[in-house]
């Protein structure tokens, strides 16, 4: 990578990938963006529930509920109701189990737009709320606000939760996710491509322009790493509907490999055509979970591709996220997929982490309990995926709680594992940051 390259990067890393993380949910028919599998949508929660009151317990601190205070998009051209659906699901299923540490759920959910004023409205309602302590993120694009009034420059109220969509997303001080973070995710599948599968030609499509640029930089940055294989940019003018001229401009025949970075979904059966079309249909393909859609699955487009998932957000046919299911099944509410599993996983992250402050705080925690318990908290107990998570991330990577992604593949049908749960070593990525 020359250093023109490398200066480029630091100045549009931060702000660039946002938009590619953002571009998987711009088509109505879309599958939702970011750590997104084929959504199945439950009923959203409505915009503020409260748990009923238990009346048994003999000291009045032990009555006292915890405050579950939400944000989420459901308005707008992005939108997920489905994570709301998973928090008022999951939140129903630890009150009938006593709650947290025997404290009920208080729920309230504020509901924003696309629009960051709308976030940063939310934001401003719970710092101005003294009973709430913590903030709950389930799908919120408009990050940036909300860190400015809740994080440590401002009310400096823990951050649970939330779809790390961009870069600074993971560098962000006081928020905990069990999301893997946007880069390690992509890392993921282009190591998996090199190391596990020999690629030593990478093809990669990419919009073409400034986001496009960004993104071959990162890659160039990933091979140079992985050994040095070399990489065949192929850019795609936007709305472009026909692959095929470019991708045959550019040589993709003569590649052994091909990462399809386009982060929208309606790129997924267009890519599949243009290689049918080449005679390349067999080429190895890996691609983001925005392949990974319901009708990709029953139409064949993603067979015999790797794709990469988060921990937090891997199919739900997975046997390991049978509790989860039958979490959902107790509600009468179908399996949850894509965002909502993320949801429903950051959820229960979001439980153990208040489990250690309640019985650090002996009752109701405080902001400073819960700083604590989530920095404390070891990834005993999740849903799947590896036991070793814990808070915070590594070195400017703060957000992401060393959780982990694996790649998947189409096989007859069926979404078949190819990897274990890889936990990545974001250390890596600190050139990235200029």
């Amino acid at each position: 990578m020359t250093t023109s390259t490398k200066g480029r990067m630091a100045i549009v890393i931060l702000s660039v990938l946002a938009l590619v993380a953002t571009a998987c949910s711009s088509d109505d028919d879309a599958a939702p963006a970011a750590g997104a599998v084929a959504t199945t949508a439950v009923p959203a929660a409505p915009a503020a529930t409260e748990a009923p009151e238990a009346t048994t317990a003999p000291e009045a601190a032990a009555l006292d509920p915890i405050k579950f205070a939400v944000i989420n998009m459901e308005d707008g051209l992005y939108a997920w109701p489905e994570s709301s659906g998973a928090v008022q699901i999951l939140a129903d299923h630890y009150n009938a189990q006593g709650g947290i540490g025997g404290h009920l759920i208080e729920l309230e959910v504020c509901t924003a737009g696309d629009d960051p004023e709308s976030a940063q409205a939310c934001a401003l309602r719970f710092a101005n709320d003294d009973a709430v302590q913590f903030v709950f993120l389930a799908a919120v694009l408009n990050s940036a606000p909300v860190f400015e009034v809740l994080g440590p420059d401002g009310a400096d109220k823990p951050l649970l939760g939330h779809l790390l969509w961009d870069v600074p997303d993971s560098l962000q001080p006081g928020l905990y996710s069990m999301d893997p973070g946007l880069l390690p995710m992509a890392y993921e599948v282009i190591r998996y491509a090199v190391e596990v599968d020999g690629v030593t030609n990478l093809a990669v499509i990419v919009d073409d322009g400034d986001i496009g640029e960004a993104t071959l930089a990162v890659v160039d940055f990933f091979l140079a790493g992985l050994g040095g294989a070399t990489m065949t940019p192929v850019s795609i003018s936007p709305g472009q509907a026909d692959y095929l001229p470019a991708m045959a401009a550019a040589g993709v025949d003569k590649a052994d490999g091909l990462a399809l970075l386009i982060a929208e979904s309606a790129a997924c059966q267009t890519t599949r055509d243009a290689l049918e079309a080449l005679g390349q249909g067999d080429v190895r393909t890996y691609v983001g979970d925005w392949c990974t859609g319901e009708d990709f699955r029953v139409n064949g487009t993603a067979e015999g591709w790797r794709l990469v998932v988060g921990q937090n957000g891997v199919l739900t046919d997975d046997p390991e996220a049978q509790e989860l299911r039958d979490i959902y099944a107790a509600a009468g509410a179908d399996a949850p997929y894509g965002v909502a599993f993320a949801t429903a996983t950051n959820m229960d992250f979001a439980r153990q982490v208040l489990e250690l402050a309640v019985e650090s705080a002996g009752g109701v925690p405080s902001t400073a309990d819960i700083h604590a318990a989530a920095v404390a908290w070891d990834g005993h107990d999740l849903f799947l995926g590896p036991d070793t998570a814990s808070c915070p991330g590594q070195g400017a990577w703060v957000s992401t709680c060393n959780s982990a992604a694996r790649v998947i593949t189409l096989e007859n049908g069926a979404w078949v594992p190819l990897a274990d749960f890889n936990v990545i070593d974001v250390a890596i990525f600190d050139p990235l940051l200029g």
